[in-house]
């Protein structure tokens, strides 16, 4: 090897050691702001962020209190690497096996020591997913509940689609009522203020 073929080679791995420090720099500053904003709001195990190509994945989150309770096995978001060039970043957005519980409060307001979370970024979802999720509606005039939901949400030109199955499903509208169950099918399409029910299979 020449003299010459050494030193680019040694200039070249210095580079390479360069900008991995540097990103590994990047993503450790990104990770604080981010784990700062999320822990007002939920509680997790762990928090990891890539940067080639972006995501962040949270394991087993669960809001600190108030209500809609939200819980999930883990949630990633993934950006596709081209769109750091452009001014439209979509995101992809996963959650494995959420559970969500909503009791309706009479009082309006936010509940003391409820946090909310104010964030204005760049962002536009673009699809989200989600597998093997649980939701639960309760309040005095109605009860709701679904289990194995898998749905999908896209965006869609200027709306959005929406599809749903619920592997099981109960919906009870006043006490001493016969509830309506089964397995359901659903397609929604909406733009604009305009919602369509494309497709609702109760069986």
């Amino acid at each position: 090897m020449t003299r010459k073929r050494l030193r680019s080679l040694i200039v070249f791995s210095f580079l390479v050691v360069l900008v991995l420090a540097a990103g590994i720099t990047l993503r450790n500053f990104f990770l604080a702001q981010i784990r700062e904003k999320i822990q007002s709001i939920v509680r997790f195990d762990s928090i990891q962020l890539r940067l080639f190509p972006p995501s962040l994945t949270i394991d087993n989150v669960q809001t600190i209190s108030g209500t809609p309770f939200f819980s999930a096995q883990q949630v990633k978001v993934g950006l596709p690497l081209a769109s750091l060039f452009r001014s439209e970043k979509p995101l992809t957005v996963v959650v494995e096996k959420p559970v969500v519980r909503v009791e309706p409060r009479p009082e309006a307001g936010t509940p003391p020591g409820q946090v909310g979370l104010s964030l204005s970024l760049p962002f536009v979802l673009k699809k989200a997913f989600v597998r093997g999720g649980e939701f639960y509606y309760d309040s005095s005039a109605s009860t709701f509940r679904a289990t194995g939901v898998q749905a999908l949400f896209e965006e869609k030109g200027e709306g959005f689609l929406i599809k749903a199955k619920l592997e099981d499903s109960s919906l009870q509208l006043g006490e001493g009522r016969m509830p309506l169950q089964g397995r359901v099918q659903l397609r929604i399409e909406a733009r604009g203020n305009q919602l369509e029910v494309k497709k609702f299979v109760l069986s």
